[in-house]
């Protein structure tokens, strides 16, 4: 099929073919692998993560990747895709825990950035480039949201009322 690559395997052992043309395989030993190597969607959905405050949030994320190196894809992951995905939902964990939900929220595009260059280079051994990570809702866990809600209410009336008096005097 159109955008994929052949992976051939003599008694266990790569083979790489350098040029193009008829071969021979030999109908013992030898076992062929396609890799599709376009682009690939995954969502993942409903991880909860402590922010940096120890809050529980709920978080979605869509990712967008390619197969660069389908050989190496093939021999560290068996092509299971599903590697790239737990890798994903790992290091979403690891990113998210260092920033708090307000920073998260107001500066969405400087942590994507980030959390694309950390995940490019966690899966790196897996002849994977990510595209694209794009964070689709980030909440606070249902046991927690109303109380946080709160809090955010009671602190944007403060602020209301300091720059209320500030412009008075």
């Amino acid at each position: 099929p159109a955008n994929s690559v052949a992976v051939v395997f003599y008694f266990d052992k790569y083979y790489e073919m350098k040029n193009t043309g008829l071969r021979f395989n030999p109908p013992i030993g030898c076992s062929t692998q396609i890799i599709p190597t376009n682009y690939y969607m995954a969502e993942i959905g409903g991880l909860k993560i402590n922010d940096l405050d120890g809050n529980p949030l709920i978080v979605n994320a869509n990712i967008k990747y390619t197969i660069t190196d389908p050989v190496m894809f093939y021999l560290n992951t068996k092509c299971n895709r599903s590697m790239i995905s737990l890798t994903a939902e790992n290091t979403l964990r690891q990113c998210i825990c260092r920033y708090n939900y307000s920073t998260l929220i107001s500066h969405n595009e400087d942590f994507n950035k980030n959390l694309l260059n950390t995940l490019n280079d966690n899966i790196r051994n897996f002849g994977v480039t990510m595209n694209d990570i794009q964070l689709t809702d980030i909440s606070y866990a249902p046991e927690i949201a109303s109380q946080m809600l709160a809090v955010q209410q009671a602190k944007a009336t403060l602020s209301a009322r300091e720059l209320i008096v500030n412009n008075t005097t």
